[in-house]
């Protein structure tokens, strides 16, 4: 360790905090870490073990010693470089608190007030790293007589006979009882987060955040991430407005037909879609000639007969009704239990459903002429009744009353789901295929956000696929992080799609809290007659193969196979405020409810940071916007040269940033700044609050398409500073938090960072909203 380090320290460790106040998390399981590789291995392209992924294993001796970084695998190159100018450790924050004993241990140890070595040495300050540790020293000598021999200069000596106690034994307790008490901790003193939060703005630089915080002192407050100051949840606004007539409660879905090439790919059809909260657009397959074929049952069979694929068992229902286990009235939850199976069994499941369809009608065909011919053939079939109609009202325009007469025939059957064609090589065609859809409902695309994600998130930035008999039901739900997403019927049946505009989400979760199902962890069918009586408008349409859905941020959508089909669907993020907003929001309001956000909103905002250049969408009119956007270079262009290289592929291949125009309003500029200047506040406070703990921060580095990672035990996204500590042999990853929870000294975690201090700066203050004459040409 340097001199500078050394000192730097020696100042952060008279800063020792004890007593944290923790939120309650739930308990969720995540996944593990792997910590990195000596250097003694070979790190050569040619390498075979340099491609190969990272071992598990127990971290190195000592791990938390600055002297053991060298050993440990950076990010870019082998040879780790220690700062001459900027020391590794963060400036002391200010002149050192003035520390007090608890009062318990001030009576339990007999400490006396007025010349006691114990308080002298404390403000003085120490020369050890670890308060804890020189105060469990000094009251061990005190136990045993030595009181006399407690000074300044008998510390040095006696540390070394201390570090063989640094296990777990019977002085743990007396250990636990030496905590020191920071300031801020001390009685009828509050550390108003509110106020210190109002201190920061979007405008500042990355140098004035790090001296902000360095002025602050949040005392035992941990600093926990957030993208949104005081957060409280969504806000539900009371709907005491006029009973919503017939045609309100049932509107007319946005539909487009297609005719030609240029309105498929021209801007008037993004703008279209992205203006209502669900779109249908027609013809648009067979227009830009996309072959369907490719993705029918027939087809994914000879493909890849053993691909796997999610199965869930349901009971066959009328898309107006949704009844319980019993079959005895008519409920919100919905009943499916999940298995799982390959493509070509399923594919002789569905074609034999089919036959036996076929055989039902002909057997009902041939009755109905036996019936039609007796004299009692002008009854009324007893199984038609008037909760065939599609309306749910009467003739007075009122709501209907809630039917409890089944229609419904509770046939099992089973819904093929989730079938993933993220494999470039095994569904190369299928992709392809894709290509041609207009470039704001590609796949992979520069103005897709989620394909700035950095790696892989199966569903959303993938493909996947869903092979369906009529009765299938995707449940109701909003896209994960309130995404968009694009869903294209292959056929050859009809889908009905049920749609709610993101203003009545909070409508429908209050209504199944009512009817006793969780609206983010449960999986629920939303009944017509309650979301009329709740005076909810539903849009309702048919979705015929070959058309597409867009369904736009935030809207809450189910949907129902009327016959026998294949539908494929992926998650898409345009660039505009309210897709962001709404992902933010959906974000920290799941960290609430203890609910995995699938979408790494923080890796995502710094990622767009770095990839991407804002231009204000006011400065330009539409015809120098076109141009900007046309010179773009294809980020499908550069994975599919990715994709080619393989192994050969160099570090700087991978990293090479491609130009990236996109025009926004300044709102999305200033919500995404916002969003980096409170991450990169949240980084420098945890960075200062582990060194205060006496703990070294170890950097790791991250790969472009390296994993997000999660909390193991709450499921929050843990940006940057990762807390690990070996679980049933595996390194798993903590949050800060969880972290604190296992240990209230960090004791056996190790520290780790993903990026360097200087490199955040840089990007955050790279990160400006430019004009048009700021960019080169293309």
């Amino acid at each position: 360790m340097s001199s500078i380090e050394t000192q730097a320290a020696k100042q952060l460790s008279q800063q020792d905090d004890a007593i944290y106040k923790l939120m309650p998390s739930p308990a969720v399981r995540g996944g593990p870490f792997r910590i990195p590789r000596p250097l003694s291995v070979d790190l050569s392209p040619s390498s075979k073990v340099a491609a190969s992924p990272l071992p598990m294993g127990p971290p190195p001796p000592n791990a938390c010693d600055l002297q053991q970084v060298p050993q440990l695998l950076p990010r870019s190159t082998p040879e780790v470089v220690t700062p001459t100018a900027t020391p590794v450790m963060a400036p002391p924050m200010g002149p050192p608190p003035v520390f007090t004993l608890q009062s318990s241990v001030l009576s339990k140890y007999n400490v006396r007030e007025e010349g006691d070595p114990i308080k002298r040495l404390i403000r003085e300050g120490v020369e050890f790293k670890d308060d804890r540790k020189q105060l469990k020293l000094l009251l061990r000598k005190r136990k045993s007589g030595n009181f006399e021999s407690m000074s300044r200069d008998s510390l040095s000596s006696s540390a070394e006979e201390d570090s063989a106690d640094d296990e777990d034994t019977k002085d743990e307790a007396l250990y636990d009882d030496a905590r020191l008490i920071h300031p801020a901790n001390e009685p009828n003193v509050n550390v108003a987060m509110d106020k210190l939060n109002a201190r920061f703005h979007k405008n500042m630089t990355s140098e004035q955040v790090e001296q902000q915080c360095a002025r602050e002192d949040i005392g035992s407050i941990v600093p926990t991430m957030t993208l949104l100051d005081g957060y409280c949840g969504p806000h539900f606004p009371a709907r005491d407005g006029p009973r919503l007539t017939r045609e309100q409660l049932l509107p007319a879905t946005p539909c487009v037909s297609i005719q030609t090439p240029d309105q498929a790919l021209g801007p008037k059809l993004k703008k279209f879609c992205t203006s209502y909260p669900i779109t249908v657009v027609r013809n648009i397959c067979q227009v830009l000639e996309i072959d369907l074929g490719l993705f029918s049952t027939k087809m994914l069979a000879q493909s890849n007969p053993e691909h796997p694929i999610e199965v869930r068992t349901q009971f066959q229902q009328s898309c107006e009704e949704n009844w319980d286990a019993d079959k005895a009235r008519q409920v919100w939850r919905c009943e499916s239990h999940r298995s799982h199976t390959t493509v070509s069994r399923y594919a002789q499941y569905q074609a034999g459903t089919f036959v036996e369809s076929l055989k039902g009608e002909l057997k009902e065909h041939e009755d109905l002429k036996i019936t039609a011919s007796s004299p009692n053939s002008g009854a009324t079939p007893e199984h038609l009744s008037d909760s065939d109609s599609n309306s749910g009202f009467g003739p007075s325009g009122a709501p209907k009353q809630k039917r409890q007469k089944r229609t419904s025939s509770f046939k099992t059957i089973k819904f093929g789901t989730n079938l993933d064609l993220s494999d470039r090589k095994k569904w190369a065609a299928q992709l392809k295929e894709l290509e041609k859809l207009p470039a704001f409902t590609r796949v992979v695309d520069e103005a897709n956000m989620l394909s700035h994600v950095g790696h892989t998130i199966l569903g959303m930035n993938t493909v996947q696929l869903y092979m369906k008999v009529p009765g299938s039901r995707t449940p109701g739900h909003q896209e994960n992080n309130n995404f968009c997403s694009v869903n294209i019927n292959i056929g050859p049946g009809d889908c009905e799609w049920f749609g709610v505009d993101d203003a009545y989400w909070g409508d429908i979760h209050a209504l199944c809290e009512k009817n006793g199902t969780s609206y983010l962890f449960g999986s629920w069918w939303p009944l017509q007659d309650d979301l009329i009586a709740a005076n909810i408008p539903v849009y309702r349409f048919t979705q015929k193969p070959g058309d597409m859905v867009f369904v736009n941020a935030g809207c809450v959508h189910w949907v129902q196979a009327s016959g026998w089909c294949n539908n494929i669907a992926w998650n898409i993020g345009p660039f505009n405020y309210d897709q962001f907003r709404l992902g933010v929001e959906r974000y920290e309001w799941n960290k609430m409810q203890g609910f995995k956000s699938i979408v790494p909103m923080l890796h995502l905002a710094w990622n767009l940071a770095r990839n991407v250049q804002f231009v204000n969408l006011k400065q330009a009119d539409k015809a120098e916007l076109n141009k900007l956007t046309d010179g773009n270079e294809s980020l499908m262009n550069k994975v599919l040269q990715l994709q080619d290289l393989g192994d050969k592929a160099t570090e700087n291949d991978r990293q090479r940033r491609i130009r990236n125009v996109q025009p926004v309003d300044e709102r999305m500029f200033d919500i995404m700044r916002t969003c980096l200047m409170r991450s990169l506040r949240s980084v420098e406070r945890q960075r200062r609050f582990v060194r205060r703990l006496g703990k070294d921060i170890i950097f790791h580095g991250r790969n472009d398409d390296e994993v997000t990672y999660y909390c193991n035990t709450c499921d929050v996204e843990v940006f940057n500073v990762l807390f690990v500590k070996e679980i049933d042999k595996k390194h798993m990853v903590h949050c800060i938090e969880c972290a604190l929870k296992l240990n209230k000294t960090l004791k056996n975690v190790v520290v780790l960072e993903e990026f360097t201090h200087e490199e955040l700066q840089q990007v955050y203050d790279k990160f400006v909203l430019k004009k048009i004459s700021d960019l080169p040409e293309a």
